[in-house]
């Protein structure tokens, strides 16, 4: 069984790693702060639905940025080229969640969002 994560229904794992470290067992039974694990959803354990786990959604995500620069064209005639342009782009270049132990938008065992950037020049002569 992974250390990492709950165990769904349809047997894949979700993130979790606050709640193994600060759940209940018989000897942090004084300073718990999350309840038993119970990662194998076949057994019968105490599935109440609780507001205790419910979490604040919101989130602010920047995803798509791009930024690009002409270099002026009295540069250009004494380099003899026809234009220069410098540029840098990215994707989910930043996340801030209120909730931020687990991505917003992945799903139970989805692979995680990733960041890309990507930067170059274009040269036209």
């Amino acid at each position: 069984m992974p250390e990492a994560g709950f165990q769904f229904a349809n047997f894949t794992y979700g993130q979790a790693y606050e709640q193994i470290t600060g759940r209940w067992t018989p000897e942090t039974a004084n300073t718990a702060t999350y309840p038993r694990l119970t990662a194998d959803a076949n057994y019968n354990y105490n599935k109440v639905a609780s507001s205790f786990w419910m979490r604040d959604g919101s989130y602010f995500r920047v995803k798509n940025l791009h930024v690009a620069y002409n270099l002026p064209y009295t540069w250009m005639q004494r380099l003899h080229l026809g234009s220069v342009k410098v540029f840098a782009n990215a994707q989910n270049l930043f996340t801030h969640a209120a909730y931020d132990f687990v991505d917003p938008e992945v799903g139970v065992g989805a692979y995680p969002i990733q960041r890309v950037v990507n930067m170059g020049i274009n040269l036209k002569f």
